[in-house]
């Protein structure tokens, strides 16, 4: 098995370039998918269950799951 090229990342920019992809996609994410639902519930007069169901859902939505286990693994890439 190769050795990982994975480095640590030193100082507040080191650190801010290493995560600002993660946090711009998880914010866009967040974003929309939850407009998304609010919007989708309030439009279609559902349920506070449906409601719940539906949050459900998006949480382990694949790009959720995707990034969960993005983390988890430490993966690049």
């Amino acid at each position: 098995m190769p050795a990982s090229i994975h480095e640590e990342p030193h100082g507040l920019v080191g650190i801010a370039r290493h995560y600002i992809r993660d946090l711009v996609y998880g914010a866009n994410d967040g974003l929309i998918t939850t407009f998304a639902i609010v919007a989708g519930v309030t439009g279609g007069g559902l349920t506070p269950r449906a409601m719940l169901i539906l949050g459900a859902a998006v949480r382990w939505s694949p790009m959720g799951a995707d990034m969960w286990w993005h983390a988890r693994s430490g993966a690049d890439g």
